[in-house]
């Protein structure tokens, strides 16, 4: 199964047109509030990033794993980790500006990157789909999405997210784009 309005609409058992743009919204949106949660995208894509003020001897750039290195900036010696998406320069460097040209992300997604998006596109359509309803709270404590709003829930008093979707922070932590 992919990720898309298709899958939706068979996952909620919708065979009209009739609710399209909402599903699709809520697709856009659980894929915005994982991507905001994991600090990177995930679709495959071509991608030019700048790094500016580099003074480090790693970069990791947003949208991995990479299929491709088109070009770094001119001069600069480095390898890349194609899985992890990480920059590694020879010496430590230190730059104006370093211009990653890409391909990257994912034609398809992991199993369980994909079950952790669903279960956040569950949580966003029951919202879509019963405004003002109410949604036990889930396992990723806090989400913002910048101009619109944070959404925030509960913990067990050890911090451990409690609802049904415990587990979902968990599943996509191993996802997440480290600090370089």
């Amino acid at each position: 199964m992919t990720f898309d309005l298709a899958a939706a609409k068979a996952r909620l058992n919708i065979v009209d047109t009739s609710k399209d743009v909402e599903i699709q919204n809520a697709l856009d949106i659980s894929q915005g509030i994982v991507e905001n949660y994991l600090d990177r995208k995930l679709d495959d894509a071509a991608e030019v990033e700048t790094f500016y003020s580099v003074s480090n001897q790693t970069l990791q750039v947003r949208r991995f794993p990479i299929t491709a290195v088109n070009s770094i900036t001119e001069g600069v010696a480095a390898q890349v980790d194609l899985e992890k998406g990480i920059i590694y320069f020879r010496n430590a460097l230190i730059a104006e500006a370093v211009e990653v040209d890409y391909q990257g992300g994912y034609a398809v997604l992991p199993p369980d990157l994909e079950e952790a998006m669903w279960q956040v596109f569950d949580y966003i359509w029951l919202k879509v789909d019963n405004p003002g309803g109410s949604v036990a709270a889930g396992a990723i404590d806090r989400i913002t999405i910048p101009d619109v709003g944070t959404i925030s829930y509960a913990t067990n008093g050890d911090g451990v997210p409690e609802g049904p979707f415990t587990g979902v922070a968990y599943m996509l932590d191993s996802y997440r784009r480290l600090s370089c």
